[in-house]
Formats: structure tokens, sequence, C-alpha cells
């Protein structure tokens, strides 16, 4: 996978806190935006604000800064630096699942 810096808690920033931007999914996959939706922004303990886009067919997250930026999170709130270009091709291309995970009728 990608190597993951210190994690950092976040939380959801209030729904009159929120402010959609598509610039940094822009700057970073501009034939793909499309198939993105704006879901939220997380504000880190350190300050930082952060983009949530999901993906509409894989249904997983891309967390973009304005500066372009990219996190992965970490589970319980927490958020680590990811490199963009990598975690984007998790997002659009993500691995098959594992066949001990698949839940059968």
């Amino acid at each position: 996978m990608f190597p993951l810096r210190e994690a950092c808690p976040g939380e959801m920033l209030p729904f009159e806190e929120r402010q959609v931007d598509w610039e940094p999914l822009l700057a970073l996959a501009p034939d793909h935006v499309d198939d993105f939706m704006w879901m939220f922004m997380v504000e880190l303990k350190t300050g930082l604000r952060v983009h949530a886009y999901k993906h509409r067919e894989t249904r997983r997250y891309i967390y973009l800064d304005a500066e372009g930026r990219a996190f992965g999170w970490a589970g319980e709130s927490m958020y680590c630096e990811v490199d963009p270009e990598q975690i984007l091709d998790l997002v659009l291309n993500p691995p098959p699942p594992d066949p001990s995970e698949v839940i059968s009728a």
C-alpha cells in the first residue's frame, strides 16, 4: 500500500461551517470529478480542514485539503497524510474483496 504518516484526530464540522470546495479534487483528478460527491468537511486537531469526497461507484473516500494534500481515514476519527496519487488510485481501482470477508445469502 502506501506509508502512513502519524495519525491526527479530526471531527466533522457542523453543517453551518461546511464550505463545499471542488478545487482540491479538480487539481488532483480533473477527469474524475463527476465520479465523486462532496460529502462533508473535517477539521483536524491541528486546525487543518479537509474535504471528504466519496466516489459514486466504489463508495470509497478521498480526503483533500485546500493545498491538495491527501489524507486517509485511520479509524476512530483519526486521519493521516498519504500520497495523493496512490490514494486516488485505491479509490478508483479498489482491490477485490477478500473472499473470507464476503457474506453470502
